[in-house]
C-alpha cells in the first residue's frame, strides 16, 4: 500500500519533470528560430527634437492657474491646529497596529 503511493508519487514527479523539460526546449527552439537581426542604434542618425509650436498656451494656462491660485482669499490648507489630527479611531488604530508590528 505504501509502495503503491510511493510509485504513484516517482511517476508523477517524472510527468511533471519531463513536461518541464519539454517546455525547456521549445522555447529554447522558439527563441533560436525567432531572432531579429538587430539594428545598431548608434549608427542611425537622430534629428534634434522640434521646438513645441503650442509653447504660448501652456504658458497661458500656467499662468490663468496661478492667477487663480494667489487669488483665494482663504488658504487651500488647513493649519494643524485647525485640524482633527488625532482624534480619528482609525488613525489611533493604525498607529496602534503600527507600534505593535515594530516591536522586537
Amino acid at each position: 500500500m505504501v509502495l503503491d503511493g510511493l510509485y504513484m508519487s516517482l511517476i508523477g514527479l517524472a510527468v511533471v519533470f519531463m513536461v518541464l523539460v519539454f517546455l525547456l526546449i521549445t522555447i529554447n527552439l522558439i527563441n533560436f528560430f525567432d531572432k531579429k537581426v538587430s539594428v545598431d542604434i548608434s549608427k542611425k542618425e537622430f534629428k534634434a527634437p522640434m521646438p513645441k509650436i503650442n509653447d504660448s498656451m501652456d504658458n497661458i494656462v500656467a499662468s490663468i492657474a496661478l492667477s487663480l491660485a494667489l487669488s483665494e482669499s482663504s488658504p487651500t490648507t488647513r493649519s494643524e491646529k485647525d485640524s482633527n489630527f488625532g482624534s480619528s479611531n482609525w488613525l489611533n488604530n493604525g498607529q496602534q497596529r503600527l507600534f505593535k508590528s515594530r516591536e522586537v
